[in-house]
């Protein structure tokens, strides 16, 4: 069974995932927003895995652009 970390861990991985969103969108990185579909944006994709295990934790992804997606679908798929 699946368990999930404590309301105070939480709530200390979204403050993180926010802070990890602002210094990278200081650094002029593109940032996806929080509940956007990845489909529609492209940039850096900041995810939290709040189960309570060593595998939990925030992530960064980086999401191709939906215009580069295409392009290379085309070519490749």
């Amino acid at each position: 069974m699946f368990e999930r970390v404590g309301a105070e861990e939480s709530a200390a991985l979204e403050a993180l995932a926010w802070k990890v969103r602002g210094e990278l969108a200081t650094a002029g990185l593109p940032v996806v927003a929080p509940g956007l579909d990845p489909v529609l944006a492209g940039g850096a994709e900041v995810d939290i895995d709040d189960g309570a295990d060593a595998a939990g934790g925030v992530f960064v992804a980086w999401q191709a652009s939906p215009r580069l997606r295409a392009c290379a679908s085309r070519h490749f798929g």
